[in-house]
């Protein structure tokens, strides 16, 4: 009958969908777009998967209550159903997991640490190369938006994971715009014509004696050492950007 045939289709469907609750769970990289993180992606399409299969169970109570196999199609709905949702809180226990051992212990094997990247210096310069990196993480200012966006779907982040986020937000402006300070300094001289650098010579000292203040005029980049200021000490900082702002405004607006 026609029934028999829609409630077939609808059992095809639902061996799609347990085929596809096996492949999202194998993925390693789902597609985030230019918004969503990855644990938020991959939660966002559990949530999805679980919406339809909410869809197919409806439909079957509806109108193939009394056909053979409905109980085994409904069964294997409910189970579905539930291994989706174990999935998502498990998705989020791991996340949290790793959070936490970043925090704690640093970063374990692969060094990927959080939390240090709000203490000790802001700058480094590396005397081999002459280049100014910025110890603020790109990991941190990720953590950042995952804990936004995890909030945003419900899920109560740990108070250590929280606590670290809290620390961070208080710094990540800044991290931005050191970031930023740091490239124009590793590119200041590829960027300037060699006419420009003669008639900038004041202002490029100005920048460099903020930058590296150890330095002398004409000095070794490799002997210099970056400023000496520290990410626990927020007023300092603020002065000190709005320093480094001044200065590199005097070097870009001739």
């Amino acid at each position: 009958s026609e029934r028999q045939t829609l409630f077939a289709r609808l059992y095809d469907e639902m061996n799609s969908q347990q085929r596809n609750f096996e492949r999202l769970l194998s993925a390693s990289n789902l597609p985030t777009g230019r918004f969503l993180t990855e644990i938020a992606a991959k939660i966002y399409a559990l949530r999805a998967q679980h919406s339809q299969v909410d869809k197919l169970q409806k439909a079957g109570v509806a109108f193939f209550e009394d056909l053979p196999n409905y109980e085994r199609f409904e069964q294997t709905l409910k189970e579905l159903s539930e291994q989706l949702i174990a999935a998502e809180q498990e998705q989020f226990d791991a996340w949290c997991r790793d959070m936490i051992a970043h925090i704690v212990d640093g970063g374990g094997n692969d060094g990927d640490s959080i939390s240090l990247q709000t203490t000790g210096r802001l700058m480094v310069l590396e005397r081999a190369r002459g280049i100014l990196t910025v110890s603020f993480s790109d990991r941190l200012a990720r953590l950042l938006r995952e804990v936004s966006q995890l909030q945003s779907m419900g899920f109560k982040v740990p108070v250590k994971i929280l606590a670290c986020v809290q620390q961070g937000e208080r710094f990540y402006e800044y991290g931005v715009l050191l970031k930023q300070v740091a490239h124009f300094y590793n590119t200041i001289e590829k960027q300037m014509l060699p006419c420009q650098q003669a008639m900038l010579l004041d202002e490029a000292l100005a920048f460099e004696q903020l930058v590296v203040p150890s330095s002398k005029s004409g000095g070794d980049r490799k002997q210099r050492t970056a400023v000496n200021l520290t990410w626990e000490s927020p007023e300092k900082l603020k002065g000190y950007i709005e320093r480094l702002r001044e200065a590199a405004l005097q070097l870009t607006s001739h």
